[in-house]
């Protein structure tokens, strides 16, 4: 009877460990998405069309030190705002160092509907400390 309870006290630590292990590797993988030290980012949100070195229908704009800080979420920032009813959205585009989200054809960035989807997916924009919104 004794060794059958340490041997269920011993099962027990060791499923015990084995949680607190899967704990600290999910929260690691977790703090590996956010912003690396030292990376940064500058955020632009326009209308406009010309004059800012952005491409014609331009609609937001990231500057981010990596870029694929900046360019994995907006994939996932894309994909929710066609979800949202903005089908014609296309995935982000590196373009002179900037990563860039096109309006779609007959959307401008005052449309409601893009305005809807856009709050819908806001949380998943990229966010840090060093994010500034323009």
């Amino acid at each position: 009877m004794a060794s059958s309870k340490s041997v269920r006290v011993g099962t027990l630590a060791v499923l015990l460990a084995a949680g607190v292990l899967a704990a600290a590797v999910l929260a690691s993988s977790h703090l590996a998405q956010a912003q690396p030290e030292g990376s940064t980012i500058t955020a632009i949100t326009t209308s406009r069309t010309t004059g800012d070195g952005l491409p014609k229908g331009a609609w937001m704009a990231f500057e981010a030190n990596p870029v694929s800080f900046a360019l994995a979420p907006l994939r996932k920032f894309a994909a929710c705002v066609r979800k949202h009813g903005v089908p014609g959205l296309s995935d982000p585009k590196v373009v002179g160092g900037k990563v860039v989200l096109l309006l779609p054809r007959g959307l401008t960035a005052k449309s409601p509907r893009l305005k809807r989807a856009q709050r819908a997916c806001q949380k998943l924009l990229p966010q840090g400390p060093n994010t500034t919104r323009l």
